[in-house]
């Protein structure tokens, strides 16, 4: 899709300027659409726990801004029309954008006592512990939340169209996608079956590779969900990866996006759990998740959870993600006290 905020995006060079090319697309395009601070001020108030805006549209944004100190420089600073970004003040938000560069501990605690209200965005899940986050009252985001969030403002207006390159813009980048669809699994099923078939001639024009690429980043979702939430075990993960197994029953031969994790303490592969987006080689079987306990190579997967259909799709055909995560998390928490 061709994008005017994605080609100037590309004029950046390395990690550290397209970092801030994203602060500064986002903050151009927050402070010329009403309907962007309108949506986007609510949400940030609610996740730092502050009160709804009077005014949520009488907001601005600025970006790389330096520090009180002056030994540091403010990503993005979001506050009501007037306010100083340097005061100390309840209605300022100060984000730190990561794209590339690595999240630190020692960075956000030298700019905590210089400003009321810090918080992150990132690309995926940050390297900083969410429960540490958590404990410095530090709220995390990604930019894939602010993706979906624009996406269910109206379709039509004068500053629409702002709004659509910005949402193509992130897409592009890599940082959000529309998500998975029932659609999708199945297409990518069909290409999994197709390269795996017999040799032969095939003229085919939907093969879904940008769509099992976006299949392995969730799965990557559902991996750092679950590092997040096992930090009091010592584990060490495989993958996300593609894997290819035969089952020898009727199912066959399957594909999947999968991980899996083992104690740090054992040597061995085994005991481990393990998480997969499988999709069955034979069209006639739909794809579903799974997650599990393997004891053994040559052992049956024991305390297997499956989701298929209703449980892991909308009535309108989307992947339920975040639901499905919470889920696969609190399953996975289970079974690790058995490594």
């Amino acid at each position: 899709m061709s994008s005017l905020l994605r080609d100037l995006g590309a004029l950046a060079e390395n990690a550290g300027q397209r970092e801030n090319q994203l602060s500064r697309t986002f903050a151009a395009v927050f402070n010329n659409s009403a309907s962007v601070r309108g949506a986007v001020v609510p949400f940030l108030l609610e996740r730092f726990g502050l009160r709804p805006p009077t005014d949520p549209v009488g907001w601005f944004c600025k970006c790389e801004k330096k520090t009180r100190s002056g030994d540091g420089r403010l990503d993005l600073i979001l506050s009501p029309l007037g306010h100083d970004h340097l005061a100390r003040r309840r209605e300022v938000i100060v984000l730190e954008n990561k794209l590339d560069s690595k999240l630190t501990r020692e960075q956000l605690l030298k700019y905590r006592p210089q400003h009321a209200h810090i918080g992150v965005i990132t690309a995926r899940f940050p390297e900083v512990s969410a429960a540490w986050l958590r404990s410095q009252r530090i709220p995390a985001f990604r930019w894939h939340e602010l993706h979906k969030l624009l996406l269910t403002l109206p379709s039509r207006g004068g500053q629409r169209w702002l709004t659509a390159e910005f949402i193509s813009y992130l897409e592009d980048l890599g940082m959000a996608s529309r998500g998975l669809t029932r659609k999708d699994l199945l297409g990518i099923q069909r290409t999994f079956a197709l390269l795996g078939g017999p040799a032969g001639w095939y003229k085919v024009h939907d093969l879904r590779f940008e769509r099992a690429a976006v299949a392995k980043a969730f799965v990557e979702d559902v991996a750092d969900a679950f590092k997040d939430a096992v930090t009091d075990h010592a584990v060490r993960i495989w993958g996300p990866g593609y894997g290819k197994e035969d089952h020898d029953d009727d199912e066959g031969v399957v594909h999947e996006f999968t991980f899996w994790a083992r104690s740090r303490k054992n040597r061995g592969t085994f005991p481990c759990v393990g998480y997969s987006l499988t999709f069955p080689q034979k069209m006639s079987a739909a794809p579903y998740a799974w997650a599990g306990l393997a004891l053994a190579a040559d052992a049956d997967i024991k305390s297997y959870y499956c989701w298929t259909g209703a449980e892991l799709f909308d009535r309108q055909g989307r992947l339920r993600e975040d639901e499905h995560i919470r889920q696969v998390t609190r399953v996975l928490r289970r079974l690790v006290r058995h490594l």
